[in-house]
Formats: structure tokens, sequence, C-alpha cells
């Protein structure tokens, strides 16, 4: 399933990277927003900067403070594009479904019981309006948060209530 995965974020990069640099040359500057989840947001990574707070975390930094070798870094390197000209939008833990009311509003009305996330960053909307080219990755959680929370049920179940 990783490989699948994996196969198909390349294949999106590989459609996606070779029209940014024609937008390029017709533009002096343009900007690139990235829409996603832990992935996007470079988590696992070592120099990711976020802060614990009442609702999850908080990785507002990232937005234009994000690591270089996270994804979005690398797109705005080969594009020679600025942080203010890259913007990282990638959110831990975020379902489509969440993702959805922050493109539209800026926040989640109430926390996703799922993946324990809820963020409110009105600042998203302008981010999307100002973009010239916008990549999305977003499922992943989709799909594992919602089996990891079954298996970890079972595993409970069978382990605290044997046959």
């Amino acid at each position: 399933m990783k490989k699948r995965i994996v196969s198909l974020l390349l294949a999106l990069a590989l459609l996606v990277l070779p029209v940014l640099p024609a937008l390029a040359a017709e533009e002096d500057s343009y900007t690139y927003v990235a829409l996603g989840d832990s992935i996007c947001a470079g988590i696992g990574l070592t120099t990711v900067q976020y802060a614990h707070n009442l609702m999850g975390v908080d990785v507002s930094f990232n937005f234009k403070g994000y690591p270089e070798t996270c994804y979005v870094g690398q797109v705005g390197k080969s594009l020679n594009l600025d942080r203010d000209h890259a913007i990282n939008l990638g959110l831990p833990g975020v379902m489509s479904k969440d993702m959805l009311e922050l493109v539209k509003t800026g926040t989640m009305a109430e926390m996703n019981t799922l993946s324990g996330c809820q963020y409110n960053y009105p600042e998203f909307v302008d981010y999307i309006k100002s973009a010239d080219v916008i990549s999305i990755q977003l499922g992943s959680n989709d799909a594992f948060v919602p089996i990891d929370r079954s298996v970890f049920f079972l595993l409970n179940v069978l382990t605290f209530h044997p046959r």
C-alpha cells in the first residue's frame, strides 16, 4: 500500500513540476501553495517546528518557515521561489472534509474526533486566493485513521476480554 501511495505522489509530482517552470518564464513571480496533511507539512523531518496547544498542534510557523527538505521546500528551491511565494499549508491529521472546510472558511467548526485535530487559520483563505498554482496531497488520513482506530479497538477487545 505504501508503494502505491509513493508511486501516486511521484506521478503527481511528475505531472505538476514540468508545468511550473513554464509559468515562471511567463511571469516575474507567482505564488505556489501546497495543501495537504502531515506528509505535505513535513512531519517526521527533524527540522519541522510546531507547538502544542489546547486543540492539538500549531503548525502556522511552517506555512513559510518549513524545512528545505520538505516537498514544498524542494519545489520552491527548484523554482527559485522565496518563502513568500512558496507556501506550505500542510496540516497533520487533517482529513478531506476538514480541508474543504478550511479552504472555504479558514477554520474547522469542530474537532475531528478520529484524527484528533482542529485548526483555526483564517489566513488560509487569503493564501489560497493569492495562489497561482496549488498542489493537493490529501487522503492518507481518510484511508488510514479509520483502519488504525479499528485495529486499536479490536486489540483492546481481545486483550481485555479474551474468550
